[in-house]
């Protein structure tokens, strides 16, 4: 008999727990879709705000980034 040890109480119904899962992954594909466009994006631009826009994807993905002045 196999039991499911990682089960959550919870007071939703199971209607609820299986339309806020859609809703999540949904989200979760168009937020991972949206990061893959701006990548593909940050290796195709040129012109006088190439360093802003090479910068922009570790801005939105919350690294630091440091700058060394000459």
């Amino acid at each position: 008999m196999v039991t499911n040890d990682t089960a959550t109480r919870t007071d939703l119904s199971g209607n609820a727990v299986e339309e806020i899962s859609s809703n999540l992954r949904r989200l979760l594909a168009d937020v991972f879709a949206l990061y893959v466009k701006t990548k593909n994006f940050h290796w195709h631009i040129s012109g006088r705000h190439f360093r802003d826009y090479h910068l922009l994807p570790r801005a939105t993905n919350g690294s630091k980034t440091t700058t060394k002045k000459a």
